[in-house]
């Protein structure tokens, strides 16, 4: 029912995005009396660019973000790059090398601003293509004012993404706090004391097999609804290093089953070691610019997040990686023609030392609902 719910949002608001889309372009249109098919022309392209964002916001970081969050940031996106669009299609028309070099200055340098030195460089290869398809540089009279459409329209869509990406990246992350369901640890309760014990202690664990070390920022607490492992399963306290966008999905909607398999298949990967996960956990990072260089204040820690796992029956992988695993199923005809025999519900990759093949052992469940998340750490690292 509430994925239904969640449906029906996100259906509204891509009728939103089309909707808004349509009335920033006439308006704008009738300020620069641009041809109506060219403007028409490049409302679609920005419109299918938005649902394509929305489409894979949903299903990388689930339908909350999507719904409450994606759609903000499409149409903030739109408000920038339709009348920026126009303005260049107008420029073009008057003064064609002046607008095509504008549109290149754009194509590379707002990538830039969103993603740094990786975006820059994509950037760059589409300014350079601009170029070349326009032929500019030999004859600026003989272009082709329908190649120059298509090409402003180009560089005015890499320009929604590149002011897409931060502005959903900023309504997204905000504070761990804010997230529904978050609440923050005093750090002089008992509570916090205990976890930074536990947390270090694992630390402790693996402290051999890293050079570094990791110190507590921040710790957060789940409330609301939770479940216990099933009577007589075997469970853990284990770690789960991800990014600060895909905690706040996993906090919205549990935890998903990702798109490629890993070492041990397409499951949820656990570690007994804070270390382990760090190599997971992404840092949010002011992006330092020429015009807006990075603040200190801006940068945040990775997360970890310490999660409760019924691990159940376990499967010991020793020798080697095996993608193909998909976790068992038990309600499945063959399970009943075998009476569940081989049946596992985790796998287990086993360390050197316990005759694996890994360096330090990792957890693997194929059912999110096996996994809840009780709090996230944020952390950063320390010299070993």
């Amino acid at each position: 029912m509430k994925q239904d719910c969640l449906r029906c949002l996100l259906l509204l608001g891509a009728v939103s995005i089309i909707a808004v889309t349509i009335i920033l372009v006439g308006l704008v249109q009738e300020w620069t009396n641009e041809k109506l098919g060219v403007v028409i022309e490049m409302g679609l392209a920005l419109a299918v660019v938005g649902l394509v964002l929305l489409a894979c916001d949903w299903n990388a970081l689930g339908p909350n973000v999507a719904v409450h969050h994606s759609t903000l940031a499409v149409a903030t996106a739109l408000l920038i790059a339709v009348p920026l669009g126009l303005i260049i299609f107008a420029l073009i028309e008057w003064e064609p090398i002046t607008g095509l070099v504008i549109l290149c200055i754009i194509a590379a340098g707002a990538p830039f601003l969103a993603f740094g030195f990786t975006g820059c460089c994509f950037g760059s290869v589409v300014a350079y293509a601009i170029i070349m398809l326009s032929g500019t540089m030999k004859n600026a009279s003989k272009i082709d004012p329908v190649l120059a459409t298509r090409l402003s329209i180009l560089g005015i869509a890499l320009v929604l993404v590149s002011v897409y990406m931060p502005v959903r990246k900023s309504i997204t992350l905000r504070r761990i706090e804010d997230w529904t369901g978050m609440v923050e640890v005093d750090p002089r309760s008992d509570e916090f004391r205990e976890r930074a014990q536990f947390f270090a202690e694992s630390c402790d664990l693996r402290a051999d097999k890293y050079p570094f070390r990791l110190g507590i920022v921040s710790l957060y607490r789940t409330i609301g609804p939770t479940w216990e492992p099933k009577r007589g399963h075997l469970f853990g306290l284990l770690f789960h290093g991800t990014s600060w966008e895909g905690a706040k999905g996993i906090i919205a909607n549990g935890f998903q089953l990702p798109d490629y398999p890993g070492m041990f298949g397409k499951g949820i990967y656990f570690a007994d070691s804070p270390l382990k996960s760090w190599q997971y956990a992404s840092r949010e990072e002011a992006i330092p610019t020429p015009c807006c260089p990075a603040l200190p204040c801006c940068n945040r820690g990775g997360l970890i997040l310490m999660s409760l796992v019924d691990m159940g029956e376990q499967r010991r992988e020793e020798q080697q990686a095996n993608v193909q695993l998909r976790g068992y199923n038990r309600q499945s005809l063959w399970a009943c023609l075998t009476c569940q025999t081989g049946a596992y519900d985790s796998v287990v990759g086993l360390s050197e030392e316990q005759g694996g093949i890994l360096r330090v052992p990792e957890y693997v469940v194929y059912n999110p609902r096996q996994a809840r998340v009780d709090y996230i750490f944020e952390v950063s690292t320390e010299p070993g």
